[in-house]
């Protein structure tokens, strides 16, 4: 059995990754699940990446974001606050915030035991990326319920 862990926020340490997150690891480096927080910034949008090995699952806090999937990143997920998301392991995706005015609070939760190890970028969807985020973020119309998951429970 291994031994157990607990952080606070306020004590972590906030970096950019590889695919151009905002990633604040909190339980990792040796776990067999690790968990972080990622922040977006208003019209941010991640750089086209994928797991190698592990699933990734998401939980939105706040905001609205695109999940673009696939091997051209042709599949549009639309989440809100309060949905959770499965990305398998290998899926190509990149997350877009729909806002350019609000930013977007997630949960990762990943079975890579440093949080991290596994992202592969994937620069052949940059430009598939760029134009995604910019068509998404055109239509998207900021709604006026702007709640988040605590407001929800």
């Amino acid at each position: 059995m291994g031994d157990w862990s607990a952080v606070q926020l306020a004590d972590l340490v906030t970096a950019q990754g590889p695919q151009k997150q905002f990633l604040t690891p909190a339980i990792a480096d040796g776990a067999q699940l690790s968990v972080g927080y990622v922040a977006m910034p208003p019209g941010h949008h991640a750089i086209p990446h994928m797991h190698s090995k592990y699933d990734i699952i998401i939980v939105v806090l706040e905001g609205n974001v695109m999940s673009l999937l696939g091997d051209n990143l042709e599949d549009a997920v639309p989440h809100k606050a309060g949905d959770c998301v499965l990305i398998p392991a290998g899926m190509p995706h990149a997350g877009v915030n729909l806002s350019t005015t609000n930013r977007v609070v997630l949960v990762e939760c990943r079975a890579d035991p440093s949080f991290n190890d596994d992202v592969q970028v994937l620069p052949y969807l940059d430009v598939r990326i760029k134009e995604a985020a910019a068509y998404y973020q055109g239509m998207f119309v900021e709604p006026e319920d702007r709640r988040t998951v605590l407001d929800l429970l």
